[in-house]
């Protein structure tokens, strides 16, 4: 499960550990994992508040290459790299594994991003021809059909159960 926390949280809780506090003490009163505290107080060192802000960041093809470069290379950790680079840890690790799998590092070009015509259910295609366009209007009809006699079927069970109870159909 996923969680967001405020900058105002990383930095209470920065706040508290530089004023002594130990990490599990601050894990516990905020509610947040021990080496979620731990990795918000190396960020802070390393890129000061600016490095606590939750906003998305692209990262060049080329960047996101000399960081795994880096992991790969010189066998450091993902943590290590990502506070180096200021990369995010988990993109980082996505990143390497990719490259591992794919046993290139020209995996990482082929990701795209995707616009936002790309996304979502595709746009219907008008039809082009007569015949096509005569079966839509044919498909549309049967599907009017059919609703219309699954509406006369149930009015007409609606009237026979009034039949038996002996009350008038309600106006609605």
């Amino acid at each position: 499960m996923s969680h967001y926390y405020t900058t105002e949280i990383k930095m209470k809780a920065v706040h508290m550990y530089r004023q002594g506090k130990g990490c599990t003490t601050i894990s516990r009163m905020l509610g947040v994992h021990t080496s979620q505290v731990q990795r918000w107080v190396n960020l802070y060192n390393v890129s000061g508040a600016e490095g606590l802000s939750s906003h998305n960041r692209y990262v060049p093809v080329e960047k996101k290459k000399a960081v795994v470069r880096e992991v790969l290379g010189k066998c450091l950790s993902c943590e290590q790299t990502a506070l180096k680079y200021g990369v995010g840890r988990s993109s980082l690790a996505r990143w390497v594994a990719l490259v591992r799998q794919a046993g290139s590092i020209d995996v990482l070009e082929r990701r795209e991003r995707k616009t936002v015509r790309q996304m979502g259910r595709p746009r219907k295609q008008e039809p082009q021809t007569e015949l096509e366009k005569l079966k839509l209007e044919n498909e549309y009809l049967k599907a009017e059909v059919a609703l219309l006699k699954k509406m006369q079927a149930l009015l007409d069970s609606k009237k026979a159960q009034n039949k038996g109870t002996g009350r008038a159909p309600s106006a609605s």
